[in-house]
């Protein structure tokens, strides 16, 4: 567990510790794979979706990463060329919030409610992603697309190994991730 805790403290030390939106311009497919990796918003709600599949039954096991994912890249394309806004940093803060709530509830919540909010919660991130991707779009939305997936994957992993631990880590987990909201809120 303590090597758990200290892998997992770690690598959120490596994720840039304010928003991936600083205006700054991504380009090309290595620039989608990065982009998600080095916000800490992105990274804590992307790992949350996937850690939601723990608790679903198998046929709806990977519906909330299927609506994130699908929203996000709309989200991305839509965003090219679009303006920075306030609507994508409040709406990516309230996203993780969301999800905390959602892990400290011990998903009470209805699965057509989360996956609506999931799909909008996507597309935002997607937005904010999209509006600094310069050049080659489909590159950038391949590689949004497949760190994304690995962010999804890994998510999962990681809802099913707090899930073993019981429903404190699982609280924690989430209470930690909506505190983080409430920071990046905040900021």
């Amino acid at each position: 567990m303590k090597k758990v805790w200290i892998a997992t403290t770690l690598t959120l030390m490596t994720a840039w510790p304010a928003m991936a939106h600083n205006g700054a311009t991504a380009e090309g497919f290595w620039a989608g794979v990065v982009h998600p990796l080095l916000g800490l918003d992105h990274l804590l709600a992307i790992l949350a979706v996937g850690a939601m599949v723990w608790g679903q039954g198998s046929k709806a096991r990977w519906i909330y990463p299927a609506c994130f994912a699908s929203a996000l890249l709309i989200g991305a394309a839509v965003g090219m060329g679009s303006q920075p806004n306030l609507w994508d940093e409040n709406l990516i803060a309230f996203s993780l919030i969301a999800l905390g709530v959602w892990f400290w509830t011990q998903n009470q919540l209805s699965a057509g409610l989360v996956a609506g909010l999931t799909f909008v919660f996507g597309f935002f991130h997607g937005h904010a992603h999209g509006i600094e991707a310069t050049g080659n779009g489909f590159h950038f939305l391949l590689g949004l697309s497949l760190a994304t997936a690995m962010l999804h994957l890994t998510g999962a992993g990681l809802g099913a190994f707090l899930a073993k631990l019981g429903p404190k880590p699982l609280r924690l987990y989430g209470a930690i991730t909506a505190a983080a909201g409430v920071v990046f809120w905040l900021s």
